[in-house]
């Protein structure tokens, strides 16, 4: 007797798009998946200075709603997802809520049954990146924290400079990079960065992976 197949459909940098999340979960359905994953950035992206309010109500009067409509009319169907560098954690609450009606399952830092045979778990943070949003940012290991604290200092110094001087900083930037083996381009701000929640956890992200 041949066992049944598990059919999953994973979709990531979704940023609040109506139309691509309404896309893949028809398309979920034309597959017969058994279930989706989502793995983060899943809120709207704006360079407007509420945006912490902006997801939130996507949140409130999008998402929330596209999902449930979904699992009344698919059960059997589970949906997996996480929060991404993008998306404020600060809305965290509203998706733990619903979490608790059944519509999805959230993966950051927990191990659920992936069609109750695998384990599948999610983990949101990233290294330090030059991007405004910090929320789910955390440092490697202990051994490349200071380096990394110093890095993300002189990225912050580098954009409020101009001409020859950020020129330089730039080139010890990239050379600060290098060591801890990333390459990405600049994204010039004026900001420091912001973080929606009061502190970010003390730990690293060799620590979580041990856990």
């Amino acid at each position: 007797m041949s066992k049944e197949k598990d059919v999953i459909i994973y979709i990531v940098d979704i940023h609040g798009s109506e139309k691509l999340y309404k896309t893949f979960l028809n398309k979920a359905i034309q597959e017969k998946v058994n279930s989706i994953v989502i793995g983060g950035d899943i809120l709207p992206k704006s360079s407007t200075n509420d945006l912490i309010n902006l997801q939130k109500n996507f949140i409130k009067t999008k998402l929330i709603s596209l999902f449930k409509k979904f699992k009344k009319k698919n059960p059997s169907i589970t949906i997996y997802l996480m929060m991404g560098n993008d998306d404020f954690k600060i809305n965290m609450p509203l998706l733990e809520k619903e979490e608790q009606k059944g519509y999805f399952r959230l993966l950051d830092m927990k191990v659920h049954k992936l069609n109750g045979q695998f384990n599948i778990c999610g983990y949101s943070h990233v290294p330090p990146l030059p991007f405004l949003m910090k929320d789910w940012q955390k440092h490697d290991t202990k051994k490349t924290k200071e380096l990394s604290i110093k890095c993300d200092k002189k990225f912050r110094e580098l954009i409020v400079c101009k001409g020859e001087q950020r020129k330089k900083l730039e080139k010890e930037y990239f050379s600060s990079l290098s060591k801890l083996g990333y390459t990405h381009n600049i994204h010039y701000y004026t900001e420091e960065g912001i973080l929606s929640v009061k502190e970010n956890d003390k730990t690293t992200i060799e620590d979580d992976l041990k856990v």
